[in-house]
């Protein structure tokens, strides 16, 4: 994983860290990379604010503030290296219409980046033409035609191995009660439902964990990241796109 330089000086950022409570970052060095790997992963998020995520989760969970960077740092950069399965894809770029899906509830996982991240991007099928998502940080969460979306080649749909019923319960659930909600910056502990606002794998995961109780990601972790969903035992791709 080749981490990048969020343009704030790493000397500032050795401040923060050492400066934020007994525990945190024995080596500076190392916990300066991780922060400025999540934020780069997180755009728009600061590094005091995943600082003090990393300060409350290593409380709630009696670890050390470096072992809880680390799995942070670990969980992000195991689910942007899964990027490796799509073609990259740069900012922005849509190349071609995703398309029906097979059933209601069905799932797409996209190709998407920022910053020079290759992080993906997920939706739910609402019916066979539509689905919700929640598209990025200029526009609340959505539903939105299938076959005008654009996406990246290579895009994938799965099906999640539980009855149509409780398919159709979590595409429901997200029509219904997810759509309006502003954008959520942060991946790395975005496992929270109901909530105020909403990721693209949020989402996805929150859908099917309220509607049916079961759970999209893949890896565990505090967050629930677009490859999580995709690479969940309970997904199966069915359709490449084109």
């Amino acid at each position: 994983m080749i981490l990048k330089s969020s343009g704030v000086a790493l000397a500032a950022l050795a401040l923060i860290v050492a400066s934020a409570g007994p525990g945190l970052a024995d080596d500076v060095s190392v916990a300066t990379a991780q922060v400025s790997h999540l934020q780069d992963v997180n755009p728009g998020v600061s590094q005091s604010e995943i600082l003090a995520t990393a300060t409350e989760l290593a409380k709630e969970n009696g670890l050390t503030v470096d072992e809880t960077l680390q799995r942070m740092y670990d969980e992000s950069a195991a689910s942007v290296s899964s990027a490796t399965t799509f073609r990259p894809m740069k900012e922005g770029e849509g190349q071609v219409p995703l398309g029906p899906g097979r059933n209601k509830g069905d799932i797409f996982t996209s190709p998407a980046s920022t910053v020079g991240f290759q992080h993906g991007h997920d939706g739910i099928y609402y019916n066979q033409n539509t689905i919700v998502e929640a598209p990025g940080t200029s526009s609340n969460s959505r539903s939105i035609s299938a076959l005008t979306l654009m996406v990246g080649e290579g895009t994938t749909k799965e099906s999640v191995s539980v009855s149509q019923t409780q398919r159709n319960a979590a595409a429901d659930y997200a029509y219904n009660n997810m759509r309006g909600k502003p954008y959520n910056l942060v991946f790395f502990n975005n496992k929270q439902v109901p909530a105020s606002k909403y990721n693209c794998s949020q989402l996805v995961w929150g859908a099917y964990l309220m509607a049916t109780g079961i759970d999209l990601d893949s890896n565990g972790g505090w967050g629930v990241y677009p490859y999580d969903v995709r690479n969940s035992s309970y997904t199966t791709t069915y359709a490449s796109v084109p």
